[in-house]
C-alpha cells in the first residue's frame, strides 16, 4: 500500500453511532478481529482477548449496565446509546493484565498494557473502515460497568474490559472533523513554547463546538 492510500483510509475513518439495519458477514468481523491480531504490543505478549455478541437482548443488557454505571438519566430515565443495539455486533475487547510481568518493573507497565490495547483497537477501526463498516465509537468502559458486563458474557474477573467497538454498516458519513494543523503540533529539536496553550486556550478548545465536531 502506498503512502497515499493509507492516509486516505485513515481519514476517511469516522465516529459513527447510527447503523443500517443490516447484518454483517461473519469473515468481515473475524477480519476486524484479525488486524487487532496484528498489532504491536509490549514485549509481543499480545494481550487481547475478543467477545463478539451478536444477540439483541444482550445487547441490550450490555448497553444498559454502560448506562447504569456511568450514573446519567434523562427525564429520569437511564439513557442506552442506541448504537448497543443497532450495530450488527459488538465486540468487547479484553486484555490480560497479567501478562504486564513481562514488562519492566516500575510505572511503565500499566502505560505499556494500555498502549497495547489502544494499538489492537487502533487496528479495527482502519480495517473497518477498508471493508465499508464502521468500527464506530471507541467504547471505553469504566471499571463497574466491565464487571457486570464480565458477569453477563462469563470473562473471567481478572481481565481488563478496554473497549466495546460496535461494528456495522454506516447509516450516515459525517463530513472529517477538525484536526489541529500539523505545525501547530510539531516542535523541531526542542518544544517551541509560542507554540505552547494556555489553561484559558485549552478551555475554550475543550468547549468549543469545533474539537466535538
Amino acid at each position: 500500500m502506498e503512502y497515499d492510500e493509507l492516509i486516505q483510509l485513515i481519514r476517511n475513518r469516522r465516529t459513527i453511532r447510527k447503523f443500517k439495519q443490516e447484518l454483517i458477514a461473519d469473515d468481515y468481523v473475524l477480519k476486524v478481529i484479525d488486524a487487532a491480531r496484528w498489532a504491536p504490543s509490549g514485549a509481543n505478549t499480545q494481550p487481547w482477548e475478543f467477545v463478539t455478541v451478536k444477540g439483541l437482548e444482550m445487547k441490550k443488557r450490555i448497553g444498559l449496565a454502560v448506562a447504569e454505571t456511568a450514573g446519567r438519566k434523562t427525564k429520569g430515565k437511564i439513557p442506552v446509546q442506541p448504537y448497543f443495539t443497532t450495530a450488527s455486533v459488538l465486540i468487547v475487547v479484553c486484555g490480560d493484565p497479567r501478562l504486564m510481568e513481562a514488562y519492566p518493573t516500575g510505572d511503565v507497565r500499566e502505560e505499556i498494557f494500555t498502549s497495547s490495547m489502544a494499538a489492537a483497537i487502533q487496528n479495527m477501526q482502519l480495517a473497518a473502515t477498508a471493508l465499508g463498516l464502521e468500527g464506530s465509537v471507541w467504547g471505553t468502559i469504566g471499571p463497574l460497568a466491565g464487571i457486570r458486563i464480565k458477569d453477563l458474557l462469563n470473562i473471567p474477573q481478572v481481565l481488563k474490559i478496554r473497549a466495546i467497538v460496535p461494528l456495522g454498516f454506516p447509516a450516515v458519513h459525517p463530513k472529517p472533523s477538525f484536526r489541529r494543523e500539523l505545525k501547530d503540533i510539531l516542535h523541531e529539536e526542542t518544544y517551541d513554547l509560542s507554540k505552547f496553550r494556555t489553561d484559558k486556550d485549552i478551555q475554550e478548545f475543550v468547549g468549543s463546538k469545533t474539537m466535538k465536531g
